[in-house]
């Protein structure tokens, strides 16, 4: 009886061990499995945060150009309208031109009638024809003028209609460009990669609903349009005073001299019916040789730092709402006969020239009086 119990506690004892041993080699096939599975994921993991992380600064990129280009695309709205502003002026001043001419055209055929009528009788006032053809001659110089200023506004036309379609062509490429770069940033705000393993990132959230967001940009690009008009259109330049001087408390010039000058003194307030809108922004001002086609840098070029902008597009400020005083330095060679004070709007990456920005300074060599 005894044999029997250790044979059958002998008999359990394996049974338990080859349970135990075969339970623990089933645990231990299951744990690398699962350290496989798991060694997988958290690799897919990194991958996939690393292309959350480069799809997020995608989205930033894209978002930033996105920004320049709608900028961009307000600024050449500006200038087409400005353009054909202008284009519709010149329209109305050669219409005028050709009436002008046309008047000119008949008086001198009805002078030309009377000279004739009188040459032809028998007792002819000489005096009277001299006077005639002396007013007829005058006529035809007066209207050789204004010929060829109509050809020159007529060339300033076709000039501003190229660059309008032109810049129309610009308009519609970049909003192209725009559209595709809205699309590609919207899919990729909808498709987020999505983390296997404790995500770390929260997906960015799709838009409720694209009708509502494409009329909020509408909204956006059309106010900034706008406040960029009210500072480039209303915005007027009240040029209190401009000196040209040698020195910067010196005399001032009324005539150049062979190296020029080498201070420009300008004293100018900026008023808008809006204050605010020109409140805090930033502007340039310029000296503008109109004989070269060139910029009078602020201060002059560094020959030691050849590609230095450092005061190359003029004298930039902020408007603080007082009058300002800017004394703009050059004391290089000044040889042209014509230079301008021009202003301009500075946005970020654009310059816009404010509509009554302009003032002469320099005309055939002497200083413009005021």
């Amino acid at each position: 009886m005894n044999n029997l119990n250790r044979k059958l506690i002998l008999i359990a004892t394996t049974a338990l061990a080859f349970t135990a041993s075969t339970g623990f080699l089933l645990q231990t096939d299951a744990y690398g499995k699962l350290k496989i599975n798991y060694n997988l994921l958290s690799k897919e993991n990194q991958t996939n945060k690393k292309h959350i992380n480069e799809q997020s600064l995608t989205i930033q990129q894209l978002g930033e150009a996105i920004k320049i280009k709608d900028d961009s695309i307000v600024v050449l709205n500006l200038r087409i309208d400005e353009l054909v502003e202008e284009t519709n002026v010149l329209k109305g001043k050669i219409k005028s031109l050709d009436q002008k001419v046309q008047q000119m055209s008949n008086k001198v055929n009805e002078l030309t009638q009377q000279v004739g009528s009188l040459e032809v009788t028998k007792k002819s006032d000489q005096q009277k024809i001299k006077n005639l053809v002396a007013e007829r001659d005058e006529l035809l110089k007066q209207m050789e003028m204004l010929d060829k200023e109509r050809m020159q506004e007529k060339q300033r036309l076709e000039a501003n209609n190229a660059i309008v379609i032109q810049q129309n062509k610009e308009l519609k490429k970049l909003e192209a460009v725009v559209k595709e770069e809205k699309a590609t940033m919207k899919q990729l705000n909808e498709s987020p990669v999505k983390e296997t393993v404790e995500p770390a990132y929260a997906a960015p959230t799709p838009s409720i609903n694209a009708s509502i967001e494409d009329e909020k940009e509408e909204i956006i690009a059309s106010r900034k349009q706008m406040r960029m008009r009210e500072i480039v259109v209303a915005t007027n330049i009240d040029f209190k005073s401009i000196s040209i001087r040698d020195e910067k408390d010196g005399k001032d010039l009324d005539k150049i001299k062979n190296e020029g000058w080498r201070y420009t003194v300008i004293n100018f307030d900026l008023t808008n019916p809006k204050p605010d809108a020109i409140f805090d922004e930033e502007f340039i001002l310029q000296i503008f040789d109109t004989d070269n086609q060139r910029v009078v840098p602020f201060n002059e070029s560094n020959p030691e730092f050849p590609d230095s902008n450092l005061g190359a597009t003029g004298y930039k400020f902020t408007y603080e709402g007082k009058p300002l005083e800017i004394a703009y330095f050059n004391s290089q060679k000044k040889t042209s006969k014509n230079y301008e004070v021009r202003l301009y709007y500075a946005g970020k990456g654009f310059l816009l020239p404010l509509k009554n920005g302009t003032s002469r300074i320099v005309e055939d060599g002497n200083v413009v009086q005021r």
